[in-house]
């Protein structure tokens, strides 16, 4: 495995310009240039083929609360929920009232959040399941590898990935609320449908971006001008 300043040594005695001693704390624009072109070149072949080293795997748990909360017909709000704190707009909401497809659009203080669908009836201090419908790609995602996606506590596959007529059919549906989930990529995070309202420990495989891996042994996206990082070795199945 070749470091940078090895790559851009081995490049300037190919083209004829005189080698460097560091890239890292090089000024040189020429240096600098064929820096970048290395880092193009890298993000070039990371994308061309599923190298194996490259492959990672992505597991997490699914997350939900239980609030006491006021819903009233007709209105945005939900109003003395037991605590907001640990709720964001990834989350939908299920209960007395609750159309579906409703999503929290904001938090407005400890106990209170607006929601995108009104409600179609009221009801005071009534238990409402928040559950998180969105999750957060893994930091280093490149793309995903299709039929990866299985729900690890009950060892059935995720249904996915949906297209854009499908998923709003479901969403608009009465009959596609389980028992199997499905997922769409959407916004860089993965969605899934229904939301969860137990804890799950779902899992995939993706393949990373980061081809590089730095002095201090972390892999990163492309090498910079702080470390004299190593280019990984792209290796196929």
């Amino acid at each position: 495995m070749a470091t940078l300043l090895q790559n851009i040594q081995d490049v300037c005695l190919e083209i004829g310009l005189p080698s460097p001693n560091a890239v890292a704390t090089s000024s040189d624009p020429q240096i600098l240039q064929l820096q970048a072109l290395l880092n193009r070149v890298g993000d070039t072949l990371s994308t061309e083929r599923d190298w194996q080293v490259l492959a990672a795997e992505y597991r997490f748990q699914t997350v939900y609360y239980t609030y006491n909360s006021d819903v009233v017909q007709g209105s945005l709000t939900i109003a003395n929920i037991t605590d907001t704190s640990k709720l964001s707009t990834d989350f939908m909401l299920s209960g007395t009232g609750i159309q579906q497809d409703t999503f929290i659009t904001s938090i407005v203080d400890a106990h209170t959040v607006t929601i995108n669908i009104p409600p179609t009836q009221t009801a005071l201090s009534t238990q409402i399941t928040f559950g998180q419908a969105k999750y957060s790609m893994p930091a280093d995602y490149a793309r995903i590898v299709d039929k990866t996606q299985y729900n690890k506590s009950n060892r059935w596959s995720i249904i996915g990935p949906k297209d854009a007529q499908e998923w709003q059919w479901l969403k608009a549906s009465y009959v596609t609320t389980g028992p199997r989930m499905r997922f769409r990529i959407m916004g860089n995070k993965f969605v899934l449908w229904p939301m969860p309202a137990s804890t799950l420990t779902l899992g995939w495989e993706y393949i990373s971006n980061a081809w590089v891996e730095a002095s201090d042994g972390t892999y990163k996206a492309k090498s910079n001008a702080r470390s004299e990082e190593h280019t990984s070795e792209l290796q196929s199945h």
